[in-house]
Protein backbone atom coordinates (compact mmCIF):
# COMPACT_ATOMS: atom_id res chain seq x y z
CA UNK A 1 0.00 0.00 0.00
CA UNK A 2 1.16 3.59 -0.63
CA UNK A 3 1.58 5.92 1.67
CA UNK A 4 -1.63 7.68 1.81
CA UNK A 5 -3.54 4.63 2.09
CA UNK A 6 -1.11 3.50 5.46
CA UNK A 7 -2.29 6.82 6.60
CA UNK A 8 -5.90 6.30 6.04
CA UNK A 9 -5.54 3.17 7.79
CA UNK A 10 -3.68 4.53 10.91
CA UNK A 11 -6.40 7.63 10.70
CA UNK A 12 -9.43 5.38 10.28
CA UNK A 13 -8.09 3.71 13.40
CA UNK A 14 -7.47 5.93 15.05
CA UNK A 15 -11.27 7.20 14.74
CA UNK A 16 -12.51 4.61 16.40
CA UNK A 17 -10.70 6.46 19.66
CA UNK A 18 -12.54 9.23 19.55
CA UNK A 19 -16.08 9.40 22.08
CA UNK A 20 -17.47 12.70 20.69
CA UNK A 21 -19.77 11.98 18.19
CA UNK A 22 -19.53 15.46 16.24
CA UNK A 23 -16.09 15.28 16.44
CA UNK A 24 -16.03 11.53 15.15
CA UNK A 25 -18.77 12.29 12.35
CA UNK A 26 -16.03 15.17 11.11
CA UNK A 27 -12.98 13.09 10.88
CA UNK A 28 -15.13 10.50 8.81
CA UNK A 29 -16.56 12.66 6.50
CA UNK A 30 -12.60 14.35 6.09
CA UNK A 31 -10.98 11.06 5.62
CA UNK A 32 -13.81 10.03 3.55
CA UNK A 33 -13.62 13.11 0.97
CA UNK A 34 -10.00 12.82 0.97
CA UNK A 35 -10.45 9.05 0.07
CA UNK A 36 -12.40 10.06 -2.50
CA UNK A 37 -10.43 12.48 -3.86
CA UNK A 38 -7.21 9.40 -4.35
CA UNK A 39 -9.96 7.85 -5.83
CA UNK A 40 -10.75 4.81 -3.30
CA UNK A 41 -14.83 5.46 -3.80
CA UNK A 42 -15.52 2.53 -2.48
CA UNK A 43 -14.10 2.71 0.89
CA UNK A 44 -14.75 6.54 0.99
CA UNK A 45 -18.96 5.68 0.67
CA UNK A 46 -18.33 3.28 3.45
CA UNK A 47 -17.18 6.30 5.70
CA UNK A 48 -19.87 8.80 4.44
CA UNK A 49 -22.03 6.05 5.53
CA UNK A 50 -20.43 5.71 8.77
CA UNK A 51 -20.22 9.57 9.36
CA UNK A 52 -23.79 10.15 8.60
CA UNK A 53 -24.61 7.53 11.32
CA UNK A 54 -22.92 8.78 13.76
CA UNK A 55 -23.77 12.27 13.29
CA UNK A 56 -27.60 10.99 13.50
CA UNK A 57 -26.78 10.08 17.16
CA UNK A 58 -25.91 13.71 17.91
CA UNK A 59 -28.47 14.86 20.31
CA UNK A 60 -27.32 18.17 20.58
CA UNK A 61 -28.26 20.22 17.14
CA UNK A 62 -25.52 23.08 17.48
CA UNK A 63 -22.81 19.88 17.86
CA UNK A 64 -23.83 19.00 14.27
CA UNK A 65 -20.98 18.84 11.90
Amino acid sequence: ADQATRLADQAETADRTITDPADRAWVLSALAGTLARRGQSDRATRLAHEAERVARTITDPTAKP
